[in-house]
């Protein structure tokens, strides 16, 4: 049936007005404010394991992720170190394949190149993991964001 009532304005929108009102306008993501989230000021290290260029792969795009705040905490990074070796994965495997036939013929007839279908599998697991982070079109339409808390300025006690 959906909600009643008018809808609720933005917070920064609410804040300007001044009648702010914290129980009501919770984040949808974190709402009691404990998980930490990625941006370009805590950019965390690519793991030890990683090689050159699985930790090249996990710097850039959590340089242009931690751009917007919210979009990766510091709990999904698990997650995020298999999207990385599945990326690297893919690009190894699609330089294979950029010098292999798709198709050999063997006495039992026509047979498609194991190389292909090991591709075809990591880019599926790929365009899965992309969709829980919220990197592919359709998916990013879904992804909500948590609030960046704001600094409170400390006010003079007297006035001079």
């Amino acid at each position: 049936m959906g909600r009643r009532g008018k809808k609720q304005q933005p917070i920064a929108v609410v804040k300007d007005k001044g009648y702010y009102r914290p129980s009501r306008h919770t984040s949808d993501v974190d709402d009691t404010g404990a998980l930490a989230f990625i941006g370009r000021d805590n950019m965390p290290t690519p793991p030890d394991r990683f090689t050159k260029e699985q930790a090249d792969i996990w710097t850039r795009e959590l340089m242009h992720i931690g751009k917007v705040y919210g979009w990766v905490g510091f709990v999904d990074l698990p997650m995020f170190e298999q999207w990385c070796l599945t990326y690297d994965a893919c690009n190894k495997l699609e330089a294979i394949c950029a010098n292999e036939q798709r198709v050999e013929y063997t006495e039992k007839g026509r047979v498609v190149n194991p190389i292909f279908k090991e591709l075809r599998e990591e880019k599926k697991l790929l365009t899965k993991l992309s969709a829980e982070f919220g990197l592919t079109p359709s998916s990013r339409r879904s992804v909500m964001l948590a609030n960046k808390p704001e600094k409170e300025e400390e006010k003079p006690k007297y006035k001079l």
